[in-house]
């Protein structure tokens, strides 16, 4: 089905390509989702145009959080050894 996109969304479609930093491409991609049109043609669009505003918003919150270090959490020290070891739920004749 076709989008009939209106000449609002091409133009934010353009600042979204000519965009450099990951500030201009949200808002780019947020401008792209408000001019959208709403109609079954577009439901795609909008999934792709959503999944990417959420990619770019986990993307910046990573690298705030990467320099931080929570100081009530310590590194564990040594090693530690686990095994888990269960018996099968039911008879299997490949035992």
């Amino acid at each position: 089905m076709p989008a009939n996109l209106t000449p609002q969304y091409m133009e934010a479609e353009e600042a979204y390509k000519r965009a450099i930093t990951p500030e201009e491409k949200l808002a780019a991609l947020e401008e792209m989702l408000r001019t959208i049109p709403k109609h079954k043609g577009t439901d795609k669009m909008q999934a792709d145009i959503k999944r990417r505003i959420a990619r770019m918003k986990e993307a910046g919150e990573a690298a705030r959080k990467k320099g931080k270090v929570d100081p009530t959490v310590s590194k564990g020290r040594g090693r530690a050894r686990y095994s888990w070891s269960a018996r099968p739920t039911r008879a299997s004749p490949h035992w």
